[in-house]
């Protein structure tokens, strides 16, 4: 899969300036996969939603590269994160990275979208009730101030089981990894 650079939104911009100004710190909060198309004339920073979104996933880590750039990582799955499969397959044409500010009530915006380079997209099946498909992706995004920038993950992280695809949670109390089955 190979994805065109990604384009920050009008709205992204708009936040970019004001983590510039010091008045708020971007919180980037999850990522979304769609099978939407978009023309090469298309203006993407004009986009406020994808065309066509499927799935939602949170972001698994930051990185901060220099003061300006960060990587962010994140698991692409035909099990959604509430545990429920995925039904129809579909092709990964359309990436939308959403953030908001830190400030209390602050509403989620599409902060930037990236398009797959036409032929390359990925097909992501249907959960075949066996083992999930995963697929682990990165975005490097301009920021104004990296250290502006926090991430809102989730407070659980799951893991399969290849032979029994049972489902684990992993975490970490008082220092000590632990794992523990859930049926969620």
């Amino acid at each position: 899969m190979e994805f065109n650079p990604s384009v920050i939104t009008e709205e992204g911009q708009a936040l970019i300036a004001a983590a510039l100004a010091g008045d708020i710190n971007i919180v980037f909060t999850k990522i979304v996969t769609g099978d939407g198309t978009h023309s090469p004339a298309e203006d993407l920073s004009q986009l406020t939603e994808l065309t066509s979104p499927k799935q939602e996933f949170p972001l698994t880590a930051k990185e901060i590269l220099n003061s300006s750039t960060i990587h962010l990582k994140y698991i692409v799955s035909n099990v959604n994160p509430d545990g429920t499969p995925l039904t129809v397959g579909y092709y990964i044409r359309e990436l939308g990275l959403y953030a908001k500010s830190d400030q209390e009530g602050a509403e989620e915006i599409l902060y930037a979208v990236a398009t797959a380079v036409d032929g390359s997209a990925d097909w992501l099946p249907p959960y075949n009730e066996l083992q999930p498909s995963t697929i682990t992706m990165d975005w490097y995004t301009a920021v104004g101030n990296a250290a502006s920038v926090t991430l809102e993950t989730p407070n659980r992280t799951y893991i399969y089981d290849d032979s029994t695809t049972d489902k684990y949670v992993i975490g970490i109390n008082n220092g000590l990894l632990y794992y523990e089955e859930v049926n969620e």
